[in-house]
């Protein structure tokens, strides 16, 4: 009787151990699929930043459709602050190291002044998409982009006005430049310790995993 009851002890202990590990587990898989929700949202971030600067690039110096100037660049630019605001304050941060943290503080003032730039260029391509320019206009910046058209239609009003729009948005390019360069190997290291909490947390899943399947044998061969 003595040892039946004992069994029973060891098969109940058996029994809470295995609803605890897998609970743990159960746990761990949510904070890992959180953790890869929050390092995707980081890289669209991350690509919406490179999406900004190569459009800026194709308005100065190669094809641009001022038509669609301001419409296409509040398609590369939505949901932008959404995505830095997950950045900042998903609730799945706390779970990282404090130089996550750390290089959360780093960005945030390039983020600032990046999102700052971003309003102030808006401003001018709607104004550009705004100008009613002739269709020769139109298919010269679209084909070559202001600065070269400029170069052939220097006497087109409309034309002119654009050019002056490019060039007092050229301090805010230079300093959307200037943030993206700084922002960029933060993202990455970012990236990077995303990645080191992921495995880690795979490998203790793994484990907690591999001692419920060693409990469970156990168990089995008790009763």
């Amino acid at each position: 009787m003595k040892l039946r009851s004992k069994f029973l002890v060891i098969t109940f202990l058996s029994v809470v151990q295995v609803a605890v590990l897998t609970a743990l587990s159960l746990y761990g898989f949510k904070v890992i699929q959180d953790s890869k929700d929050y390092q995707l949202a980081q890289a669209k971030t991350q690509k919406q930043l490179i999406e900004v600067i190569n459009y800026l690039d194709a308005m100065e110096y190669w094809s641009f459709d001022t038509q669609n100037a301001y419409t296409n660049w509040e398609g590369i630019t939505e949901n932008l602050k959404e995505n830095i605001d997950v950045f900042y304050n998903a609730p799945v941060i706390k779970r990282f190291p404090p130089e996550y943290r750390l290089l959360q503080v780093k960005s945030k003032d390039y983020f600032t002044a990046f999102t700052n730039g971003i309003n102030s260029v808006g401003k001018k391509l709607l104004s550009m998409q705004n100008a009613n320019l002739s269709d020769n206009a139109s298919v010269q910046i679209r084909s070559f982009g202001i600065r070269e058209a400029y170069t052939f239609l220097s006497n087109d009003e409309t034309v002119s006005f654009i050019m002056t729009l490019a060039q007092t948005a050229s301090v805010d390019i230079t300093n959307l430049r200037s943030n993206y360069n700084l922002l960029s190997p933060i993202m990455d290291q970012c990236s990077s310790m995303i990645d080191q909490v992921v495995t880690r947390l795979e490998r203790i899943i793994a484990l907690l995993i591999l001692a419920i399947a060693i409990i469970s044998c156990i168990s089995i061969t008790i009763n």
